[in-house]
């Protein structure tokens, strides 16, 4: 038996070797191989997910959560103008942008080291995140990635504008959570704030510090200590974010909490400075709030606020493809969250490449519109 709440949550690929796992005699899925050719040249995910739905339906169980008798979530999403971005940071937005486009065109005429290629394209698309939430963090280098793609402070064109940046302005992302987590705490909720890079918890926590808010991150400590039980960790702060009622702030990282905690009984309001191309920890996390026994006069509501950028628009609409890919497959009746704006750790190297080129078609489209505070 396999138990999961998210068996695709990157692509519909995960399906086989689960299904093989349970029936490897059966071939309930054909070899590895042709499967994978099977959803590589589907012409649209949704339609594929829908006929595997159909052919997979004696094989799972799905309880559904209109099955549970649990309050409907609200999504708030709050387009952030350009006029409400500080100058700084939408020349740095545009700029970089701008760059990545021209960068993109050169590397793929003259790649030789594909490999060095896909770095760059996964750092890249890390340094348009970090501009979207804090370019203050575009100084700050990524070794992880093994890729000269790092500190973009030593960059002529950038210098000037990131040199003393946080000194200078609050990025507007920022800026809006800090307000709207202020708002509700004022209101007498609980807050969890959910945010990707480590430097903007930290901020966040700075800047929030009037409100004694807690931290639940992969640099704080899983468990107590039993030898140290003054030193800070995930399990205490949480236990003090849902017993004590002058730590109303949860600060969080959805790669280290969004499958371990349950806030559902003290907190109803789940703010997202930030989210990435992982759906299922996005998924996870939304479900931290929503959840049996939870107070059904107090619908959990998600505040999502979006800058008006390539990197953004491009997050959005994978995140409701990829939502309704795996509703579809569990004949699930939840709602996909996404922004329309007519009603806006990533994966493998062909998944990455998809996401690329995605937001450099959004980057080419915006280059050629007039943006208020765009270089010259």
């Amino acid at each position: 038996m396999i138990l999961t709440g998210t068996p695709a949550p990157h692509s519909l690929k995960d399906l086989w070797s689960q299904f093989t796992f349970l029936w490897p005699n059966e071939s309930l899925l054909g070899s590895r191989a042709n499967f994978e050719t099977r959803v590589e040249t589907a012409p649209d995910p949704r339609v594929l997910s829908s006929q595997l739905a159909s052919e997979l339906r004696p094989f799972f169980f799905r309880t559904k959560k209109s099955e549970l008798d649990l309050p409907e979530p609200q999504t708030r999403f709050t387009p952030i103008s350009v006029e409400e971005v500080p100058k700084r940071q939408r020349v740095i937005i545009r700029l970089l942008e701008l760059k990545t486009l021209q960068q993109a065109r050169a590397l793929k005429l003259g790649k030789k080291d594909l490999m060095l290629f896909s770095r760059w394209r996964r750092a890249r698309a890390i340094r348009l995140l970090q501009a979207c939430s804090n370019p203050g963090l575009l100084s700050i280098d990524l070794p992880e990635l093994a890729v000269d793609d790092g500190s973009l402070s030593s960059d002529s064109a950038f210098t000037g504008l990131l040199s003393g940046y946080l000194d200078a302005e609050v990025p507007a992302k920022i800026s809006w959570v800090a307000r709207k987590a202020s708002e509700l705490v004022n209101g007498g909720r609980k807050v969890v704030i959910w945010a990707t890079f480590i430097g903007n918890i930290l901020l966040l926590e700075s800047i929030l510090k009037g409100l004694n808010p807690l931290k639940a991150f992969g640099g704080v400590p899983a468990y107590e200590e039993e030898d140290d039980l003054d030193e800070e960790s995930r399990e205490r702060n949480i236990r003090e974010f849902k017993t004590r009622s002058d730590r109303p702030i949860l600060i969080a990282n959805p790669g280290a909490c969004s499958e371990s905690i349950s806030l559902h009984m003290v907190c109803q309001d789940a703010i997202y400075l930030e989210r990435n191309f992982n759906c299922g920890q996005f998924l996870q996390s939304l479900d931290r709030i929503h959840r049996v026994k939870m107070p059904k006069d107090r619908p959990p509501t998600y505040h999502i606020p979006l800058l008006p950028c390539a990197i953004e628009k491009s997050i959005d609409r994978r995140l409701r493809t990829r939502q309704q890919v795996l509703y579809n497959v569990l004949d699930d009746d939840m709602p996909v969250l996404g922004f329309d704006p007519d009603s806006t750790a990533l994966d493998d190297d062909a998944d990455l490449e998809a996401i690329f080129n995605d937001v450099l078609k959004e980057i080419e489209s915006a280059a050629s519109k007039p943006t208020v505070g765009s270089p010259s």
